[in-house]
C-alpha cells in the first residue's frame, strides 16, 4: 500500500516537473536575450546594416546620405510610422499613420489618424515607447529608419491591443519635419 502511494507521489512530482520545465522553456524562448538573438539573426541573415543600442537595433533606410537637420532635445518632431509584430522576422502590421498602409492592409480609415504624429523630442515624459525615443538619437529630418526592439523597449510585460505581453516589435519611422 505504501509502495503504491510512493509511486503515485513520484508520478505527480514528475508531472509537475515536466509542467514547470515546459513553462520555463516558453519563458526562455520569450526572454529578452532570445528576442535580441532573433533580431540579430534576422538582420545578419538579411545583410541589414544596423546600430545597436542595447535591446534596440536601428537600420537606416535612406538611400543617399542625409544632411537634414539633426534632431535635438526640445525639438518638435513630426513623423510617420508603422508598427509591426516581430518574432523571427517582421510580421504583421498592427498600427500606422501611413495612409497607403492603412488602405493596403484594409484597416478602417476612420480609426487610423494618417496625419504626421507630432511630439517634443526628449520631453520629460515622452509620449513614445522607450525604444523609439532612444532609437531617434542621431536621426535627421527626412531620415527613414527601421527600429527593432525587444519587449523591454516596446510594451514590456503588458499586452497592447493585439500585441501580446513580452513581445518584440519593429517600427518604421519616417521623419518628416523637425522644428
Amino acid at each position: 500500500m505504501m509502495n503504491r502511494f510512493f509511486h503515485i507521489f513520484c508520478f505527480l512530482c514528475l508531472g509537475a516537473g515536466m509542467l514547470v520545465s515546459g513553462c520555463k522553456k516558453d519563458d526562455d524562448e520569450n526572454s529578452v536575450y532570445n528576442q535580441d538573438e532573433r533580431i540579430r539573426r534576422y538582420l545578419d541573415s538579411n545583410n541589414i546594416t544596423y546600430v545597436s543600442y542595447g535591446g534596440i537595433f536601428k537600420s537606416y533606410l535612406n538611400t543617399v546620405p542625409n544632411n537634414g537637420r539633426l534632431l535635438q532635445p526640445g525639438d518638435s518632431l513630426y513623423f510617420y510610422f508603422a508598427e509591426y509584430m516581430f518574432s523571427s522576422r517582421v510580421d504583421s502590421l498592427f498600427y500606422t499613420n501611413i495612409a497607403e498602409l492603412v488602405e493596403e492592409h484594409g484597416f478602417d480609415p476612420q480609426t487610423f489618424d494618417t496625419r504626421p504624429k507630432g511630439i517634443r523630442y526628449g520631453a520629460e515624459k515622452p509620449p513614445l515607447l522607450k525604444g523609439i525615443e532612444i532609437g531617434l538619437d542621431k536621426c535627421r529630418e527626412k531620415d527613414t529608419v527601421m527600429l527593432y526592439m525587444n519587449s523591454d523597449y516596446a510594451y514590456g510585460d503588458r499586452a497592447m491591443g493585439i500585441v501580446p505581453e513580452n513581445s518584440s516589435i519593429a517600427v518604421l519611422l519616417i521623419l518628416d519635419e523637425i522644428k
